[in-house]
């Protein structure tokens, strides 16, 4: 058992919420009692009711169904029409005993926008292992096909890849031929989040990690890139060169030489015959 797992273990959450509280600690006090009231909106499966039509509640630099119902909670006198009283105080009543286990000192003030980077990346470390990418209007993750729930921020941007949990939706319906009730699974992802490559790469996530390789593709040179996250290969593209970044450029720009002073290679370029009519 890591040092982590350790810690993990002592806390009366699931595995899930407990990594989000670890990398939440990297933070000051507001992100990890930001992270505690999005831990205890897990465990009660969501503070909103019925009401709640998922819609952005405000210019955060993140679109995430946790972060979401972590404003309604901030806003509770504002948004109370939209949220589950006894949900509600259920979360409550969890997020005091969390406070208690860890002995967090109190925390006057909200999240601050400046903070928000080191909350949502410990939300997505929390849901590393459920990367779920689009295709068509669905999701997928392996061979498990879903939909983004309706009540998601998500669910009309629909970006190319999310993270969330899976849920099933049984619902019951009369079958119009026989007039028989029948049950309907619906296969949804909920308290989704929006993930891009942009994000791994600027947040840095816990288990995520990439692998570059400068390639000749056509005569071209290109960088051969491998993105992982919760261990899994989410994605593998050629592109060209990021010539903005500075590391990088030295990189493909020593490959290109080493390349390029291989006899065999210099021979075929067009420009060493330019150079040897000149000489």
């Amino acid at each position: 058992v890591t040092e982590d797992g350790n810690k993990m273990a002592e806390l009366p959450v699931s595995l899930r919420s407990s990594r989000l509280l670890l990398e939440a600690q990297k933070g000051n006090p507001q992100v990890v009692d930001s992270a505690l009231k999005c831990m205890a909106i897990l465990e009660t499966k969501g503070i909103a009711n019925k009401e709640y039509t998922g819609e952005k509640l405000a210019n955060i630099p993140y679109n995430s169904d946790l972060l979401n119902q972590l404003l309604l909670w901030q806003s509770y006198k504002i948004y109370k029409k939209l949220i589950s009283h006894k949900k509600f105080t259920l979360a409550q009543e969890i997020y005091r005993e969390l406070k208690k286990r860890i002995k967090l000192p109190p925390v006057k003030k909200n999240i601050s926008l400046k903070d928000m980077d080191t909350l949502f990346r410990a939300i997505l470390s929390a849901f590393a292992d459920e990367v779920h990418i689009k295709g068509g209007d669905e999701y997928q993750r392996e061979n498990d096909i879903r939909q983004l729930d309706r009540s998601s921020v998500l669910f009309q941007i629909k970006p190319e890849m999310v993270v969330g949990l899976p849920f099933d939706l049984v619902i019951n319906r009369e079958n119009r031929d026989t007039a028989e009730t029948e049950q309907m699974l619906i296969p949804l992802i909920t308290f989704a989040s929006e993930l891009s490559l942009t994000h791994l790469d600027t947040l840095s996530p816990f288990s995520y990690y990439k692998n570059e390789r400068i390639i000749l593709d056509n005569k071209k040179i290109c960088v051969h890139r491998q993105y992982y996250f919760g261990g899994r290969l989410i994605q593998d593209v050629t592109t060209s060169p990021k010539w903005e970044d500075q590391k990088e450029k030295q990189s493909v720009i020593q490959e290109a030489l080493k390349w390029y002073e291989i006899e065999e290679n210099k021979n075929n370029y067009p420009c060493t015959q330019k150079l040897k009519k000149v000489a």
